[in-house]
């Protein structure tokens, strides 16, 4: 009596397990499709914001160099008398400064721009691990 309502149990759970266990792994494929393109899109995000960077830093880079010329002819002739070299020395400084700051917040950025795809990794990766224990 005993083996025939634990042949009865196995035979009634065990597809069920099988099924719950296909549906886990079909979760997990779809999980990490959903991880492809998420990489995909971030990929591609990141390819645009170097573009339109670069683009953008040719320009400044221009558009500083003629300006800091300007603002080190003012300091010097202008707005103080101090010698050619002290007003560059000025200007440089300023300048380094800012670009300082700037670099900072690109950094900060760039660190951020990852995160959720890491977030998604991890969670597939746990999924995968918990699928690897329980088959």
């Amino acid at each position: 009596m005993f083996n025939s309502m634990r042949e009865e149990f196995e035979s009634t759970v065990a597809p069920i397990m099988r099924d719950i266990l296909d549906d886990a792994r079909k979760l997990m494929r779809q999980e990490a499709q959903l991880v492809r393109t998420e990489l995909q899109e971030d990929s591609q995000r990141a390819q645009s914001a170097l573009v339109y960077g670069v683009c953008g830093g040719a320009f400044l880079f221009i558009g500083v160099a003629l300006s800091s010329f300007m603002l080190v002819y003012a300091v010097a002739t202008q707005w103080t008398s101090v010698p050619l070299w002290l007003a560059f020395g000025l200007v440089s400084l300023f300048l380094a400064l800012l670009g300082a700051g700037f670099s900072f917040l690109a950094m900060r950025r760039w660190r951020s721009l990852g995160e959720s795809s890491s977030r998604s990794i991890r969670a597939l990766q746990e999924g995968f691990g918990w699928m690897h224990r329980s088959a």
